[in-house]
């Protein structure tokens, strides 16, 4: 039985690897203990304050190690990469470098790396939130708009196009009050902007699916649709120029997700990450084609091949697309309920509905993903098709609200 430290636990992919026939031991912080401890599967469990250094959580792991050898680590938590990776590392067990998972989590390390690489020339600042002079004087030298946004943010948090010094103060604000003192300034990016999902397995790449990204005026994504129906030529560059970035960070294995845009200059990164894309672009993809990313990723962990098994999406040779459409009410009140959702669930092109929040929520404007009210995934023959149906779908709905 392969012994598997999975650090920072995950309720729904601990299980899967417990059908593989692994012994499990589980590494987590006490404050995510309750909630990991939901299923019970787990043959032994670590759990130490999340203040806890990492030499403290090495000195105990390697202990288990010397009486019951660690074979494989698992991590499928993002926020635990770095604490797996260090592991990882110590005990010469198989799982991504150090150096992968700090530049996937600090997009300013990773724009010096890839520029020095020949693969970025994107101008970009890290300021701290003090330094306005300094704010202004990145906005002098790039030029507007610029993109303002916390160095480690996620789910659009505090993320703002600033289209001139008017608005570059509120934006500041918008990244301090989210909690980080460090503001992340970038050169805006001109062109389409768009997702890209790949697998690797011993540094052989295979991109999945290119993903069409669809935002507001304010940055927050409200929809996904792949393929993204693109040119055989655009493909090729964008798929081209991924690989040469997961090469350069030094990504062999699992998934990976990365933003960029298709400039007039050539394709430009936003950021990437080694895991599967959020937004449930996982799932369009098993609509698609009932391959489970999820699984296959559990599954190369434990040491398993799984990249011929890995599917690749085309808008030239698939002849259906699945999106995802969000919805979020544009008022000031408190949720109540929502009416419609089992008449949407009766259509053959909708996959999954989902409420996003719970009854005493209070509505107030969209400022992250986090604020979304709903959200409709369907199918259809194009992607266009797929986006009209979903967003119908999503329109339907009744929103109730306190009065």
């Amino acid at each position: 039985m392969k012994h598997v430290l999975l650090v920072g636990g995950s309720r729904h992919l601990a299980p899967v690897l417990k059908k593989l026939g692994c012994q499990i031991t589980l590494l987590i912080p006490t404050n995510k203990l309750k909630r990991a401890l939901e299923v019970d599967v787990y043959d032994k469990v670590i759990a130490l304050p999340k203040e806890t250094d990492y030499d403290h959580w090495l000195t105990i792991v390697s202990s288990l190690h010397q009486l019951n050898p660690i074979e494989s680590i698992a991590f499928f938590n993002e926020p635990m990469e770095p604490l797996a990776a260090f592991i990882a590392e110590k005990l010469a067990l198989p799982g991504h470098t150090r150096q992968v998972i700090e530049l996937t989590h600090d997009k300013k390390k990773m724009r010096a790396y890839l520029a020095e690489k020949g693969l970025d020339d994107t101008p970009s600042r890290l300021i701290p939130v003090s330094d306005m002079s300094g704010a202004e004087e990145f906005c002098r030298q790039t030029g507007y708009p610029v993109i303002v946004k916390p160095l480690n943010g996620r789910g659009s948090m505090a993320v703002s196009k600033v289209l001139g010094a008017n608005e570059l103060a509120s934006a500041i604000e918008k990244v301090n009050q989210s909690g980080s003192d460090t503001v992340l300034m970038e050169r805006f990016l001109e062109g389409n902007e768009w997702s890209v999902e790949c697998f690797s397995e011993h540094g052989q790449h295979k991109l999945i699916a290119i993903t069409e990204k669809f935002k507001d005026l304010n940055n927050i994504e409200t929809g996904h649709c792949l393929p993204a129906e693109l040119s055989s030529e655009k493909e090729a560059e964008i798929k081209a120029f991924v690989f040469q970035c997961l090469d350069a960070i030094g990504l062999k294995n699992g998934p990976s997700h990365t933003e960029l845009f298709t400039t007039p200059e050539g394709p430009r990164i936003v950021e990437t990450h080694a895991r599967l894309a959020g937004d449930r672009i996982p799932d369009l993809v098993k609509y698609l084609t009932d391959v489970d990313l999820e699984a296959l990723w559990v599954e190369q962990t434990c040491g398993k091949e799984v990249l011929s098994r890995v599917p690749e999406l085309r808008s030239s040779l698939h002849q259906t697309c699945a999106s995802i459409r969000y919805y979020t009410p544009v008022i000031e009140a408190i949720f109540n309920q929502v009416k419609g959702v089992e008449t949407i669930e009766q259509d053959e092109h909708v996959k999954h509905v989902e409420v996003l929040q719970t009854p005493g929520f209070k509505f107030g404007g969209i400022q992250d993903s986090f604020d979304r009210g709903a959200s409709v995934v369907a199918v259809g023959k194009t992607c266009r098709d797929a986006v009209d149906k979903a967003q119908k779908s999503l329109d339907s709905l009744v929103w109730e609200f306190e009065s």
